[in-house]
Parts: structure tokens; sequence; C-alpha cells
């Protein structure tokens, strides 16, 4: 744990911070998600805090891939899996911790999916908002432009 957050998660907070400062509240939720991505053992309760604070940011949230919905949707069956399968190796003492390993691998890989496709969805809006801002600046001095040739038409048109 101290690893993570002394190493680990300062390597990828300066980047994601001077990228996204204009988005303070998605930066820091992608952050934590990758936080959550980079730890030791990724606990269902960071996970699920995670989507959590993920899904207060809606603007973003729809701006996501139907892939990280069908991770979503897929996250559910290491994470029962993983339950059952414990239970097993624990109790009954059939089981096998390969399995528990490759569980947790899977569930690593479909949350990497929603994390950075979120981290992607932020970057979208930022073009998009980028775009909107440079066009709305055009018709700004398209307008201007037009006043002044109208204006200047108006004056020749006047008898001295």
């Amino acid at each position: 744990m101290w690893f993570v957050l002394t190493r680990v998660v300062p390597q990828f907070a300066l980047p994601v911070t001077i990228r996204l400062h204009k988005h303070p509240l998605p930066a820091t939720i992608f952050t934590f998600g990758l936080f959550t991505l980079l730890h030791p053992s990724t606990t269902l309760s960071t996970c699920i805090f995670f989507l959590s604070l993920a899904a207060t940011t809606p603007h973003i949230v729809q701006r996501m891939r139907f892939v990280s919905i069908f991770s979503l949707i897929a996250l559910s069956v290491p994470t029962l899996l993983l339950f059952l399968d414990l239970h097993l190796w624990l109790t009954t003492g059939a089981g096998n911790p390969n399995y528990v390993y490759f569980q947790q691998l899977a569930f690593e890989i479909f949350l990497a999916v929603v994390v950075l496709d979120y981290g992607r969805a932020i970057v979208a809006l930022m073009k998009v908002e980028r775009i909107t801002e440079k066009e709305g600046r055009e018709r700004k001095r398209e307008k201007k432009r037009k006043e002044k040739e109208k204006g200047g038409q108006q004056q020749k048109l006047k008898p001295a």
C-alpha cells in the first residue's frame, strides 16, 4: 500500500492533473481509478467506490463506449465466481488457488477497460468543448465582419 501511494500514484497524478486541469472532479475520479487499478490487491469496495464516483459525472459517463457497459456487466462474473471458489478452497478444500488468481486477473482487466474508457471520455469531452469554443469565436468574428461591411455600405449610400 505504501509503495503504491508514494511511487506509483504521483507518477500518474501529475500528468493527469496537468492534462485535465479544466475538469478537477473528473481528474480526481480518474486518478482514484488508476489508484484502484494499480493497488496490489484490488478490493470490491474500492471498485464500487470508483464506480459510484464515476456515476456522479453523467456528462462523462454518457460519452463512454459500449465496451465499458459490457465490461461492467462482465465484472459480476469473476466477482461471483471468486466468492464461490474461495468457499470451495477454504471451507471444503476442493478448490484451487489458481482459479482465484485468474478470476482476480479477469476482474482487473474488466476494471481497467472501464477506468481507461472513463479517461478517454474525459478527453473526448474536452475536445468537444475546445471545438465548440473555436466555432463560437469564429461565429463572433464573422458576425463582426458582416456588421462592419454592413456599416460601411450604409455610409456609402448616405448622400453628403
